[in-house]
């Protein structure tokens, strides 16, 4: 009896399954998103029926428009069959609904259905863990389903597959990290990664990342006064120092030449010279004391340019981004310049209506980023090209499309509305934006451009011409932004760096770039970092800029930046000050000076104070003594011995031009009204009062024994101010005493 059933459910099975040699294809969905089932297709397409289980789903064929019926018509249209292919899209898919779809092309009934089964996506999964000394076993947690799959991972990589459970041992450099991954055929989630340095306690790990041939700084936790510094790599000595001796650099920062610097005033150690592949582990010891935290150093390589590999149908792409990959790799996708994607390679995008997209790949590890060459949306669905014209709110732009042949007749159209018309038979007509509160454009008629005035903020432009009847391949789409504001600059400095922030309003179009002394030093980024130079003499400025217009921030100056520039500035100004100083003390003592070798005669001048001493006198006998036909001293007393520069413009006749002023009678204005009065005046007086031919050097010296200015110069013999020294011919010492 119990044959008897197995065979008979074998004969149902065959009838069922297998005899029929249909084939079962399982295709998932997401809730709320859409599956596309693409059946064999053979031969052209004339009709084409598709069923869920008994029922129609949707129908069609070469002679009438496409039906849609139950679950494809329920609340309007959730289907979209494709009549070329065969392709049934089904849309707005909802949880545990029963599709099981089978196609018949021409007729003829297709030998596989499909079995769409709608999931939820997963949700985030968490770790528990359980550890002793050196093992952890860790299971990962999260709802499980039919389809729901579990798998680990180790520093980014795949160790375990299918597994809630995963089994660590301790490693010596307590450097990995564990992630779950939680999945099923819609998505997939991660847990929080979790450090092997949590799981055993200990010290802690630093990955410190640099750059083939560059250097890195590892900066150990320092509270004292450094009396000894000792780094090792492992267990072996890279470099050491003390206060009482010299550094010490040993093994791998010896090697060929030093190729570490260390800083005894905080711990720092500089690895420079970094190689590929080698191994660093480094560890410090601060006045004989292990820290508790060592650095493991990762040299990269930068990442080299990615490619972009593209698959479309009419209406959708994947792209993918093509580079090595490492551990530490990471791609990520930007559209129009933002960020749409993150740590993937594939982005799947959809035909747009203006086809004006840009998608770019990037690529990039700690030390380094690149970009893909850009992909533009209206490459990947060839038809008609978008070509963006920019204009400033409230300005206007010029549309120039190609022309061949002579223009016999024009129509602009914004979108699928005529904006201006014209053909050689008819004036100009303008509608909709080109009409509305008067003509805003202007149509030439013998180049066909189109010019928009009056440009709104966010009105749409999407215009493209008709020549003599025929549609260009090309239309313009038509930016609208105001122009950019002023920056400003925000800094954080220390000692001896500062980090400029440029700050601004950001848009789709913006770029932010910097200038140092007027020369452009960085671009397409809104951060600066300078270091203080030594004569602290460089100006910094922000630019900001959109395609219609450019602004710069205030200039920052570096001696604003560091501070200690004003300490030289002020050094400078004392420093000059002093000199000044020093300078004027000078003159003043050699005017009194001046005054001790002026008291011989009452009519001496200013230049008797070199001239009018004896004739065995140094100084004055060096101009005075020579003979009449000495040049400069004949110059300046040719007229008597005892005249000097004073008496030669006074003591001339009255047609003498310099006596003009002075020699005069009464009836001469200025001159004479200070000079020619009689002594009983008193600013004349004391002046003049003399001679007429006196100067001014008669004011301090031809007045009476009892004068006040006089005091050291007309006393007696026995006066030291009065007394002389100088050397006669014969080269002896000779004192000699200056009577009045």
């Amino acid at each position: 009896m119990v044959f008897r059933a197995l065979i008979l459910t074998a004969i149902m099975c065959c009838i069922g399954n297998f005899c029929d040699g249909r084939e079962d294809k399982e295709v998932f969905g997401r809730v709320g998103g859409e599956v596309t089932l693409k059946p064999t297709v053979v031969q052209p397409i004339t009709s084409i029926t598709w069923k869920n289980g008994l029922n129609k789903a949707a129908e069609w064929d070469r002679n009438s428009n496409i039906d849609y019926y139950t679950r494809c018509k329920s609340a309007g249209p959730r289907c979209r069959l494709n009549t070329t292919t065969g392709e049934l899209t089904i849309m707005q898919l909802t949880l545990n609904e029963e599709l099981d779809l089978s196609p018949e092309i021409n007729e003829i009934a297709a030998q596989s259905f499909f079995s769409v089964i709608v999931l939820e996506p997963v949700s985030k999964p968490s770790v528990r863990q359980t550890c002793d000394n050196n093992q952890c076993t860790l299971v990962c947690e999260g709802e499980s389903t039919t389809y729901t799959k579990y798998s680990w991972k180790e520093n980014n990589e795949m160790v375990a597959d299918d597994t809630t459970t995963l089994h660590v041992q301790k490693s010596d450099k307590l450097d990995k990290i564990y992630t779950c991954v939680i999945s099923n055929p819609v998505s997939s989630e991660e847990s929080d990664s979790v450090k092997e340095s949590d799981l055993f306690p200990g010290r802690e790990v630093k990955e410190v990342f640099g750059r083939v041939g560059g250097e890195v700084t590892l900066i150990p936790k320092v509270e004292k006064l450094i009396t000894s510094i000792t780094w090792k790599n492992g267990l072996n000595k890279a470099a050491e120092w003390d206060r009482n001796s010299n550094i010490d650099y040993y093994t791998r920062c010896k090697s060929a030449g030093p190729r570490c610097r260390l800083n005894t005033t905080t711990g720092e150690l500089t690895i420079m010279q970094l190689t590929l592949n080698e191994e660093l582990d480094l560890s410090p010891e601060i006045n004989e004391i292990a820290a508790q935290s060592f650095f493991s150093v990762i040299v990269l390589e930068p990442v080299s340019k990615p490619s972009v590999r593209q698959t479309c149908d009419n209406n959708q792409c994947t792209l993918v981004c093509e580079g090595e990959s490492t551990t530490y790799t990471k791609y990520s996708w930007k559209e129009n310049n933002e960020m749409v994607a993150d740590d993937t390679t594939t982005l799947h995008v959809q035909k747009s209506d203006k086809l004006d997209k840009i998608y770019t790949c990037v690529i990039s590890n700690p030390v380094s980023s690149e970009e893909s060459d850009p992909v533009k949306e209206s490459d990947l669905f060839p038809g008609r090209e978008v070509k963006e014209v920019f204009g400033r709110v409230g300005g206007e732009v010029t549309l120039i499309p190609k022309v061949e042949k002579l223009i016999t007749s024009i129509t602009w159209k914004n979108g699928l509305n005529k904006a201006a018309e014209w053909d050689r038979n008819s004036n100009t007509d303008y509608y909709t934006r080109c009409k509305s509160a008067g003509p805003r454009c202007r149509l030439n008629t013998a180049t066909g451009e189109l010019t928009i005035m009056q440009l709104t903020l966010n009105e749409e432009l999407d215009l493209s011409p008709e020549i003599n009847g025929i549609a260009a391949q090309s239309f313009f789409s038509v930016i609208v932004l105001e122009p950019v504001s002023k920056p400003s600059v925000r800094k954080t400095c220390e000692n001896n760096q500062c980090t400029l922030v440029c700050e601004g309003e950001s848009t789709t179009y913006t770029k932010y770039s910097w200038k140092e002394n007027n020369k452009m030093v960085a671009d397409n980024t809104t951060t600066l970092h300078v270091q203080k130079s030594d004569k602290l003499d460089k100006i910094y400025t922000c630019v900001i800029s959109n395609p219609v217009s450019s602004a710069e921030s205030d200039p920052v100056k570096e001696s604003d930046l560091f501070s200690g520039g004003h300490g030289r500035i002020i050094i400078g100004v004392v420093s000059a000050i002093c000199v000044a100083a020093v300078c004027f003390v000078i003159v003043l003592c050699y005017k009194k000076k001046a005054v001790h070798l002026m008291n011989e005669r009452p009519d001496n001048t200013e230049a008797v104070r070199l001239m009018n001493e004896r004739p065995d006198n140094t100084e004055a006998d060096r101009l005075m003594s020579e003979r009449p036909d000495n040049t400069e001293a004949d110059r300046l007393m040719s007229e008597r011995p005892d005249n000097t520069e004073a008496d030669r413009l006074m003591s001339e006749r009255p047609e003498n031009t310099e006596d003009r002023l002075m020699s005069e009678r009464p009836e001469n204005t200025e001159a004479d009204r200070l000079m020619s009065e009689r002594p009983e005046n008193t600013e004349a007086d004391r002046l003049m009062s003399e001679r007429p031919e006196n100067t001014e050097a008669v004011r301090l010296m031809n007045e009476r024994p009892d004068n006040t200015e006089d005091r050291l110069m007309n006393e007696r013999p026995e006066n030291t101010e009065d007394t002389v020294k100088f050397e006669d011919n014969n080269g002896e010492h000779v004192e000699m005493q200056m009577g009045p």
